[in-house]
């Protein structure tokens, strides 16, 4: 009595060995029993009939472009994709047999330089030669023999000959850069992506934007020429110039020595706020964060002592921070550069003893009031030049008279 082997073909989609509900029969294709070739027909199947008793090798032609993914009969539960698959015949036998079979996919996308940092591709440049690479232990590294390929010119990059699975797509990053898309700290910043039988998947694409770091301060004050007692009102402007946001961001002023802040004068883009920290006339403002293109304004008072040395006082402020992406990924620290200066020239309330300039003053002698003004000074001096000549001039018309009186008194 002989037996009888049924095979049935099929598209194994998910490549798993298994024929799912989704997986379709496949017409036109040539099985093998041992010497015996038959074709299944347009519901996927072959049936050897009159099958001696014996032991037989189950193979396929494979056609070009498709991967066997198992053979398998009856309640056989092992995986066998080599493409000989041993049965054995028994007298009556009726064996049942199925064929798997996949193709290979693909993974393509685009590297672009995201350069407004909005995650989104608004037609910008791509980006060369960076490496994306399927991360097979997912610890969102490039490790040892991991698939990778590189981006081209137009930084497009393509991942070839993918069996069905699920695959975590990742790129490898470059100082100086920040990763804006995809941005997901669950999958380390990754694709995940499901490739099935035949898939071409696009559009799995990477963003990124050049880190630039910056923060600019411009410094400026209300007198520029000054007198002791005067008090002087500084002001501070500081913008973030990075394409980042700056956060823990301290001004640093330093005062020159006779200059003493003004306890609660300081206003911060117009609004009283809080004194600064100081130690040694070092004043230290903690500002925060600061957006992108963000700008804030510091102003303060400082006094200047009575008995500061007539000259030009210059005193700094600079700044710090440090650079964050939008994932809050540290980027390094940064600093204002240049720093900021401002100047203001002390004139000390001179005393006139005849004396305006090196020049005689028509030997009176006055003090001019403490007034920072120069126009006050002007007028003063002015003044005590007319009273000099006034002086002078009746002491000459006294002379006259007397010289007069001894004229007559001879007569």
């Amino acid at each position: 009595k002989r037996g009888r082997v049924i095979v049935t073909k099929y598209h194994d989609h998910d490549a798993d060995g298994i024929q799912d509900e989704n997986d379709e029969q496949l017409s036109d294709w040539d099985i093998t029993l041992g010497d015996l070739t038959e074709t299944t027909d347009d519901d996927g199947q072959t049936t050897f009939e009159n099958v001696l008793p014996g032991n037989y090798n189950l193979s396929e032609l494979i056609q070009e472009g498709w991967n066997q993914s198992n053979i398998a009969c009856s309640e056989e539960g092992e995986i066998d994709n080599d493409n000989e698959h041993s049965i054995a015949v028994n007298p009556g036998d009726e064996i049942r047999c199925s064929i798997g079979n996949y193709q290979n996919g693909e993974i393509n996308g685009i590297k672009w330089n995201d350069e407004n940092g909005n995650s989104e591709n608004d037609e910008e440049n791509g980006l060369s030669g960076w490496v994306i690479f399927i991360d097979e232990n997912g610890n969102g590294q490039l490790d040892g023999e991991e698939i990778f390929v590189q981006t081209g010119q137009d930084g497009s990059y393509d991942l070839t000959e993918l069996a069905p699975g699920t695959y975590r797509v990742c790129e490898v990053q470059q100082e100086g850069w920040s990763q804006t898309y995809p941005l997901n700290s669950e999958l380390n910043d990754c694709h995940d992506v499901v490739v099935t039988s035949g898939d071409a998947i696009s559009g799995i694409d990477f963003g990124n934007q050049e880190v630039i770091l910056g923060l600019a301060i411009e410094k400026s004050n209300d007198k520029g020429v000054a007198i002791r007692g005067d008090t002087v009102t500084y002001t501070l402007t500081l913008e973030n110039t990075s394409n980042q946001i700056v956060q823990n961001i301290s001004v640093i002023d330093v005062l020159p020595a006779g200059f003493s802040y003004v306890t609660g004068s300081t206003q911060i883009n117009g609004l009283a706020a809080a004194d600064p920290s100081s130690a040694s006339g070092v004043l230290t403002w903690d500002i925060g964060t600061l957006a992108q293109g963000e700008v804030v304004t510091i102003s303060y008072q400082a006094t200047i002592a009575g008995d500061i040395t007539a000259a030009t006082y210059e005193n700094l402020a600079t700044c710090e921070g440090e650079g964050f992406s939008r994932t809050e990924q540290l980027l390094g620290s940064v600093e204002c550069d240049p720093s900021a200066s401002s100047a203001v020239r002390v004139e000390v309330n001179p005393e006139f003893s005849g004396n305006v300039g090196g020049a005689s003053v028509l030997g009176a002698s006055i003090s001019l009031p403490a007034a920072g003004s120069e126009t006050a000074i002007l007028f003063y001096t002015l003044m005590t030049i007319v009273i000099g000549l006034l002086f002078k001039l009746g002491g000459q018309v006294i002379l006259i008279n007397l010289t007069k009186g001894k004229k007559y008194g001879k007569n």
